[in-house]
């Protein structure tokens, strides 16, 4: 069971720091559909996709009203580098990353 509970203030340090748990993903891996992540670290240069939102919660929120992008594809992360936010749907075409559960 996907936890969600990372998106109140209060939990955001726990998810960043893998306490609901983490996945690691490789090249030519997908996440399992319907996991959301708090965090992507990359632990090699990766090429990755993913789709991301506000809350996934709060369906009367979308990323349009706050601007940023809804989704990235083909984006090169390079190793020790992260990106937070409300993110799902990651493939990884090449490199290794670590993804944190939320």
């Amino acid at each position: 069971m996907v936890n969600r509970q990372g998106d109140s203030n209060g939990n955001y340090q726990k998810t960043s720091n893998g306490q609901f748990g983490h996945r690691f993903l490789t090249s030519a891996a997908a996440s399992p559909e319907g996991e959301y992540y708090g965090a992507i670290e990359a632990w090699s240069d990766s090429v990755i996709s993913y789709d991301s939102e506000v809350d996934p919660k709060d369906n009367s929120i979308s990323t349009d009203e706050f601007g940023g992008e809804t989704s990235q594809t083909a984006l090169t992360i390079t190793e020790g580098k992260l990106i937070a936010g409300s993110i799902t749907n990651i493939v990884v075409t090449s490199g290794k990353i670590i993804a944190y559960l939320k």
